[in-house]
């Protein structure tokens, strides 16, 4: 399988399962999924009591739906919004329990109020799987976790793993002359958070990177790309060469998968042109790697 990279160790609380069998079935479940990870029952108590030991971690947090929303009632809307604003958490809410079901009521207010960083899940191994799956990659800091169309603004509305948030317009993503063959209410968060995917009109699948939107959307992150590039564009070509050699491609192959005309590409290289975002993204896909890995520093002593 696909595991998260950016995630190395994280912590897993079960304590707000009803049952001890079915806390150590659950254990086991993220085990055979071949993760590494540290069993802790202090979670809540972090969360309640909005410890800062909370935030140094990063936390999967599973328990009965029921209990979940006792937790969340307990603390009324507002300290639960702070609480999990405050902490690196996604939650697993289990439907195990006839209690389970008759709280169904209260999960349109949990997920809302957690920033969508709910996932309510039967516990047959199947969906479990996937239910794991998507919760770890929603607590990658850079991996997209919810995507929006809004119809009022026509834009995107995005968030990443880390909470941040904001609106992108189809000219800042190069796509505005695409627009109108899109399906735009079809956008939604890609395999592992990696990508927004738009269904076109033609059936196919457009798929925008997350580190694209991320740096449109992280102003920090824009602002250090502009210096870098502006400071070095030797170093941009050092990388976009380094990654190209690394895949045994030549120009001309990389022209040819890319659709980027070759003298581009060369002179980019020789860091007689500035790039620009569209055009790393595409160089990235056909490489076959991260936008953030090809414009990692390492590149100029690694070639």
């Amino acid at each position: 399988m696909e595991h998260i990279e950016d995630i190395r160790m994280f912590s897993v609380d079960v304590s707000a399962v009803g049952r001890l069998n079915a806390r150590q079935n659950l254990l086991d479940s993220i085990t055979r999924l071949g993760y590494e990870y540290k069993t802790t029952d202090s979670f809540w108590d972090y969360f309640t009591r909005h410890k800062s030991e909370a935030r140094s971690t990063a936390w999967l947090v599973l328990g009965d739906l029921s209990n979940i929303v006792k937790q969340y009632k307990e603390q009324g809307r507002h300290r639960w919004i702070a609480s999990v604003r405050d902490n690196n958490a996604y939650f697993l809410a289990l439907i195990r329990t006839r209690l389970d079901e008759r709280v169904a009521s209260w999960v349109d207010d949990l997920v809302r109020h957690s920033d969508m960083r709910v996932t309510v899940c039967r516990v047959e191994e199947k969906e479990l799987k996937g239910c794991i799956i998507e919760a770890l990659t929603a607590l990658q800091p850079h991996s997209l976790t919810d995507v929006r169309y809004s119809t009022s603004t026509n834009q995107l509305w995005v968030q990443f793993g880390d909470g941040v948030s904001g609106f992108v317009d189809w000219e800042q993503l190069g796509l505005k002359s695409k627009v109108a063959d899109l399906l735009l209410e079809t956008s939604t968060v890609g395999d592992i958070g990696e990508s927004v995917e738009i269904v076109q009109r033609d059936g196919k699948l457009l798929e925008i990177d997350a580190d694209v939107i991320r740096a449109i959307i992280d102003k920090g992150l824009a602002a250090l790309i502009a210096t870098d590039a502006k400071k070095s564009d030797q170093k941009v070509g050092e990388g976009v060469r380094w990654a190209r050699e690394t895949a045994k491609l030549s120009q001309k192959e990389l022209s040819k998968i890319t659709g980027i005309d070759q003298a581009i590409i060369s002179k980019l290289e020789r860091g007689s042109h500035q790039p620009r975002f569209d055009t790393l993204e595409r160089i990235s896909k056909g490489l076959g790697i991260s936008l953030t890995e090809l414009l990692m520093p390492r590149h100029k002593a690694d070639s």
